[in-house]
């Protein structure tokens, strides 16, 4: 039920308060999830059929490259989308698997229910997702911004500030992933910043 309540207070945060028939309706068409350290939450690399939306823990999503190369694209914490929503939406093939770096909780919808929700003009619920949308809109494009650099101090900067609880639960390899280079450079970086 915490995981509801959470969702709840987010769209009421975002302005999106449902109404009493909404809600009953979100929450039946809702199922609360719970993944352990390092379990798939989406490891199934074709067509997502599922939207989970993060209320406690953190996430990784896993790019799958077509030469074999595997790359950690980006994080989800709480308030978080964790899923390829255009792979949902579209229902074309994706190469991204999302695992529980830390335990994870949330709540799970069927693509479609979202799809429908999303293209809803009058629900609090279909407001809500387009603004997370745009919301990891411009998130991604921070992202890349930030990745163009190619400065992994400036990296760091953006784990630091943008995803603080995923820099608490990650492990060294993951972080490191994520800015490009080997553990032990990162480890190195850590060591230089320390001293200055």
């Amino acid at each position: 039920m915490y995981q509801l309540k959470y969702l709840e207070g987010q769209m009421i945060e975002f302005g999106c308060k449902p109404t009493q028939a909404e809600w009953h309706r979100i929450r039946k068409n809702a199922t609360e999830r719970r993944f352990k350290a390092r379990d798939p939450i989406y490891d199934d690399l074709g067509v997502s059929e599922r939207v989970f939306f993060l209320s406690n823990g953190v996430a990784a999503s896993y790019f799958n490259h077509e030469e074999g190369q595997v790359s950690l694209t980006r994080f989800f914490e709480p308030g978080h989308v964790a899923t390829n929503v255009h792979c949902a939406f579209t229902h074309k093939y994706g190469r991204d698997r999302v695992l529980a770096v830390s335990e994870v909780e949330g709540v799970e919808f069927s693509s479609q229910f979202v799809l429908n929700e999303y293209t809803s003009s009058v629900g609090a619920f279909g407001r809500y997702i387009r603004l997370k949308i745009i919301e990891a809109l411009e998130f991604e494009k921070d992202l890349l911004n930030c990745r163009s650099l190619n400065n992994s101090k400036t990296g760091i900067n953006f784990l630091e500030t943008r995803y603080k609880s995923a820099m608490k639960h990650a492990l060294k390899k993951d972080v490191a992933a994520f800015l490009g280079i080997t553990p032990q450079a990162y480890s190195r970086l850590q060591k230089r910043r320390l001293v200055s």
